[in-house]
């Protein structure tokens, strides 16, 4: 089936860009899909839930295992920076201590919670190209096929003038 697929690679500020793929099912089966030397490299399985940019997904993986989240602490330090490898890192983490969720809601805003937290902010440094922020973020309920959408620039917050404790309470209902 892959062989069907052209891969067309864009450029940003004059270098071609990588193009990775996270596909997943249902029923868990997920895949990553990475273009190298403009041929895909498959990585199937339920373990490959995590992506970023680069460098290519296998040496994420050898330098994912050079780090134990087994027994995540708050005392365990984290990669910080913003480079991909940092990022991952810190996916990887926090996907290792994210809690079972009782319902979409919950599942929802803890993957987002996990983007947000490995998103390249606004005004970051990125490579050799200046500032590359993160655009967007999505989140899919593949179950009952329902798609969030997040606009980095435009953030889905309630302002309110000096609400009372109850007001807050009540305007985050389910």
């Amino acid at each position: 089936m892959h062989e069907k697929i052209q891969v067309v690679l864009v450029e940003a500020h004059g270098h071609k860009a990588t193009v990775h793929l996270a596909i997943e099912d249902a029923s868990g089966d997920s895949a990553i899909i990475e273009y190298i030397d403009g041929k895909p490299v498959i990585h199937h399985g339920r373990q490959y839930q995590i992506m970023t940019n680069d460098p290519p997904y296998e040496e994420q993986l050898a330098l994912l295992k050079k780090r134990d989240y087994s027994k995540p602490s708050m005392d365990m330090p984290l990669p910080g920076n913003v480079n991909a490898v940092d990022r991952f890192q810190r996916a990887a983490y926090y996907k290792a201590v994210l809690a079972e969720p009782r319902n979409e809601r919950e599942a929802v805003a803890g993957v987002l919670a996990i983007v947000r937290n490995v998103s390249v902010p606004f005004g970051a440094p990125y490579h050799h190209f200046g500032v590359y922020h993160t655009e967007f973020r999505t989140v899919m309920n593949l179950t009952n096929q329902r798609y969030f959408f997040e606009l980095t620039n435009s953030p889905n917050v309630k302002p309110m003038s000096r609400p009372s404790a109850m007001d807050v309470i009540r305007s985050s209902g389910p």
